[in-house]
């Protein structure tokens, strides 16, 4: 387990007329990141970044399911992540069922040497809009301060939703994204929340 992990209170909520309960994700249990959780999401607004400007345009995304290239990259990438004591968070429902996660690396970004990274954050599509994803922010920075974190620097998919989101917790778009974290997701939109 993260030595990060146990300092994290596991909480129970009720919202909604659903119970989820949050807790620390164990090594074992990171493959149900894309068992379980649904991934499906259409598209149909996305941000462009001009500087710390948001441009909005239409497009039309059908997102059905994880995709090959995630499928095949992440779980290395969460797995060695975890062994590096990033702090994963994981919602669940009364059935056990993994519905949110979020993951806070503790990696150095290196133009923002106090912030850490939102390294994957998903609520699964059937539960959205259903105040997880409140509870799994708050989460995050909770987990980002337990790193010795000041701000959380997120690396978001253009989406309007998923822009929309981190803005209304708190996040702002950045005008200089950090340069290596760019040049990974040159098309995302970068932002920082201070904490």
């Amino acid at each position: 387990m993260s030595k990060h992990a146990h300092k994290h209170v596991c909480s129970y909520f009720k919202e909604n007329k659903i119970s989820i309960f949050l807790r620390p994700l164990l090594y074992a249990e990171i493959d149900l990141i894309w068992q379980q959780i649904n991934r499906r999401e259409l598209i149909t607004q996305l941000y462009l970044q001009k500087q710390e400007q948001l441009e909005l345009t239409e497009c039309f995304y059908d997102v059905q399911q994880w995709d090959a290239y995630h499928l095949e990259n992440d779980p290395p990438k969460l797995k060695e992540r975890y062994k590096q004591d990033a702090s994963f968070i994981g919602a669940f429902n009364t059935s056990d069922q993994l519905v949110g996660i979020s993951v806070v690396s503790d990696q150095l970004i290196a133009n923002y040497p106090d912030a850490k990274l939102l390294q994957y954050f998903y609520v699964d599509a059937d539960q959205q809009g259903q105040g997880i994803g409140a509870k799994l922010m708050q989460a995050a920075k909770e987990s980002a301060k337990q790193l010795g974190s000041l701000q959380l620097y997120i690396s978001a998919t253009p989406s309007k939703r998923t822009v929309d989101f981190y803005i209304k917790h708190g996040a702002k778009p950045l005008k200089h994204p950090d340069r290596q974290l760019w040049e990974l997701e040159p098309e995302d939109i970068h932002l920082l929340c201070t904490l």
